[in-house]
C-alpha cells in the first residue's frame, strides 16, 4: 500500500454520529511526508521573509523552506536573492550561519567563492578550468526557481511553472494591505527569536495553532492578563468554530474594503481552499507525536519567530 492508498485511510468521518478520528500513523508515516512535499509543498509559495530582516546590502539569513536550505541576501545592488545554500561542485553548505553581514559566501569544502548574488568569483586551481568556466551558469549557487513579493513579504516556489503570487494570494492580499497600512512609514521586523523544537510532523503543530479548544486550560495565564488588561474575557473560539472568524476581525463588520463578504469568518476563495487543504493534508504526514507509535523514525519540526511577522518551520 503506497502513501495515497493509505491517507484514504486516515480518516474516519461520521457526521450523523459526530464522529471525526485521525490516525496516528497519518502523523508517523514518512512515505506520507514525502507525498505532501511533493504534491503541495513544491507546487505552492510559501514564505521566505520580510524584505526588513535585509536592512544593507550583505545582510542575509538563512532557513529551511519546504525541507530545502535557502539562503536568503540582498546583494551589493540591494537586490533581494533568494538561493539553494548548497554548492554547485559538490553539494556542501555553503553559508553555515543563521544570519549576519557578508561580501562574499565561501565554501568550506573546497574553498569556491560565491558573491552576493550567488555568481561563481575564484575557486582554488582556476587554471585547471576551462576559459570559459565562470561564465557557465551551472557554476553558480542555483537560485530558487521562483521568487516573487508582495508587500516587502518575500515568497519562493519550487516550481517554475506555478502560477503569479499575486494570483496565488487571491483575496488574502488585502488582508496584508490592512496590516501594511497601519505604519505610515512601513513595516519592520522586531529583532529577537524565540526557538523551539518538538518531536511532531508540521501538521500537528498546525493543528495546534488553530485549535481554540485548548485555550482556556493550557493558557489561562495569558487569558488572565488580557482580562485584566482589557477588563473582559476575550472570546474563545469553540471546537466548531473556525479558527479565524469574523467576530475575531478588527472591524465592525465582516466585509475588508473592497473584498467579498465573509461567509463564517472565511472568504469565499479562502475558505474553499482551506477546506481541500485540511481535507488532504489532515489525512497525511510523518513524524513521532508523543502518544504515537514509534516504529518509524520521527522527524523533527523547528520553528523559529520574532515577536511579530518572522515565522519558519523546518524539517529534518
Amino acid at each position: 500500500m503506497n502513501a495515497f492508498q493509505r491517507m484514504n485511510t486516515a480518516l474516519m468521518i461520521d457526521e450523523s454520529r459526530k464522529i471525526f478520528k485521525v490516525s496516528r500513523q497519518a502523523f508517523v508515516d514518512p512515505d506520507i511526508l514525502e507525498a505532501e512535499r511533493t504534491q503541495i509543498f513544491d507546487k505552492c509559495w510559501l514564505y521566505l521573509g520580510h524584505g526588513s530582516e535585509l536592512a544593507r546590502p550583505g545582510d542575509f539569513v538563512t532557513r529551511q523552506v519546504g525541507g530545502r536550505n535557502i539562503l536568503f541576501a540582498r546583494d551589493g545592488k540591494g537586490n533581494l536573492k533568494a538561493m539553494l545554500n548548497t554548492c554547485p561542485h559538490r553539494g556542501a553548505q555553503v553559508c553555515r550561519e543563521k544570519h549576519g553581514s557578508a561580501k562574499s559566501f565561501q565554501c568550506f569544502y573546497h574553498g569556491w567563492v560565491f558573491g552576493l548574488d550567488g555568481t561563481l568569483r575564484s575557486q582554488p586551481g582556476e587554471t585547471s578550468y576551462a576559459e570559459d568556466f565562470k561564465e557557465r551558469s551551472t557554476s553558480n549557487m542555483q537560485q530558487v526557481p521562483r521568487f516573487e513579493s508582495y508587500r516587502d513579504f518575500n515568497f519562493i516556489c519550487f516550481d517554475k511553472d506555478v502560477e503569479s503570487l499575486s494570483d496565488y494570494l487571491g483575496p488574502v492580499r488585502e488582508y496584508l494591505d490592512v496590516i501594511c497600512d497601519q505604519a505610515e512609514t512601513g513595516m519592520t521586523i522586531v529583532g529577537g527569536t524565540q526557538e523551539y523544537s518538538m518531536r511532531a510532523n508540521w501538521k500537528l503543530l498546525t493543528e495546534n495553532s488553530i485549535d481554540g479548544y485548548h485555550a482556556l486550560t493550557t493558557h489561562a495565564t495569558y487569558l488572565d492578563y488580557l482580562k485584566s488588561a482589557t477588563g473582559h474575557w476575550p472570546r474563545l473560539h469553540s471546537r466548531v468554530r473556525p479558527a479565524i472568524s469574523a467576530k475575531a476581525m478588527p472591524f465592525s463588520s465582516t466585509r475588508l474594503p473592497g473584498a467579498a463578504p465573509l461567509r463564517n469568518g472565511f472568504l469565499p476563495g479562502v475558505r474553499k481552499a482551506s477546506a481541500s487543504f485540511r481535507a488532504f493534508t489532515t489525512a497525511c504526514s510523518s513524524g513521532s507525536a508523543r502518544n504515537a507509535p514509534t516504529a518509524s523514525p520521527p522527524s523533527t519540526a523547528t520553528c523559529s519567530s520574532s515577536p511579530t511577522l518572522s515565522s519558519t518551520t523546518s524539517w529534518r
